[in-house]
């Protein structure tokens, strides 16, 4: 009897422990469960983008594309590439002796595969003046070669080889003097970009040209004036702001002035040529530098040369 009575006592002993134990929540989630957010399989994020600035490779088909070239070798093509800052590797002291950035990208989404941009330049290939010009959090676009270095590591060729091509920053600052929310391109990227698109048609977002005046045409009307723009001095016709605002103070564009221009890309169709026109219309402009004279020495003949194209592409407001 006594021996039947020890027995059941600690059956209900052993009963009472479990059901305690079950009450008593855990101080911290096991591997593996649900609540575990660190084991949380990262989100799949297929390959995108052809690797052109219309259409930048993202973080996924970059680091694909790398793992398929021999370590160490780098790419014969320069890429454009498109993810989000997820790691700022650059200390002060390497922005003012070099003034390049390191910092890692990834796909939003997925932590897991991850691109770096070694020794980048900013945008239009200038330095970069400090290190919060680029910020975790910030979608940026880099431009360059790649390789796989040490076999283990995509990342952009190093020095200053390759750039950003422009920053939509999360915390506001855009590196350099690009308009919050613009895309800092060159003139040759604009008139890709504009080839890219649907004749007559204007691009959904907004971008940001640097580059010299190299040619002006006609005369001002409404505080605005025409005018070709290049990416070097004296480089011809490239792209052309079509009626541009003037900035306050300035009675009129010279050739040979060091500008920015802002707004949304337009595929001009001439009806009559069936030239394709890159431009910007109505752009808001910035001067960057001076020129040393106005139209230059021939401003008479081209101007009047101008009237001319008028007569054929009139005014479109």
């Amino acid at each position: 009897m006594k021996k039947t009575f020890k027995t059941l006592a600690l059956m209900l002993l052993t009963a009472l422990a479990f059901s305690s134990c079950a009450d008593v929540p855990e101080p911290y989630n096991l591997p593996g469960s649900e609540s575990d957010s660190g084991n949380t399989p990262a989100a799949t994020i297929e390959p995108a983008g052809e690797g052109t600035l219309a259409s930048p490779y993202n973080v996924a088909a970059i680091v694909a594309k790398i793992k398929e070239m021999e370590a160490g070798v780098e790419s014969t093509e320069e890429y454009y590439i498109k993810g989000k800052v997820t790691n700022v590797k650059t200390d002060e002291a390497t922005i003012k002796q070099y003034g390049n950035h390191t910092f890692e990208m990834i796909d939003e989404g997925n932590s897991s595969v991850v691109f770096t941009a070694f020794q980048v330049y900013g945008p239009g290939k200038k330095k970069f003046t400090a290190v919060d010009d680029i910020k975790v959090g910030d979608e940026v676009v880099v431009c360059g070669k790649v390789v796989n270095f040490k076999g283990n590591t995509p990342e952009t060729v190093g020095k200053g080889a390759a750039y950003v091509v422009s920053i939509n920053s999360a915390g506001g600052g855009q590196g350099g003097d690009t308009p919050q929310g613009s895309i800092a391109v060159t003139c040759a990227e604009a008139v890709a970009l504009v080839q890219a698109m649907e004749d007559g048609a204007t691009s959904a977002e907004t971008y940001t040209i640097t580059g010299y005046i190299t040619e002006v045409i006609g005369s001002v009307s409404r505080n605005q004036q025409t005018f070709w723009m290049a990416d070097a001095m004296g480089g011809g016709r490239v792209f052309e702001a079509y009626y541009a605002n003037l900035p306050e103070k300035v009675t009129e564009f010279k050739v040979n002035m060091k500008v920015t221009i802002t707004g949304q890309l337009m595929k001009f169709i001439n009806k009559t040529t069936s030239e394709v026109v890159p431009e910007i219309k109505n752009a808001d402009v910035v001067i960057l530098e001076d020129a040393d004279s106005g139209q230059g020495t021939d401003g008479y003949c081209q101007e009047h040369h101008q009237h001319d194209i008028r007569q054929i592409r009139p005014r479109r407001w």
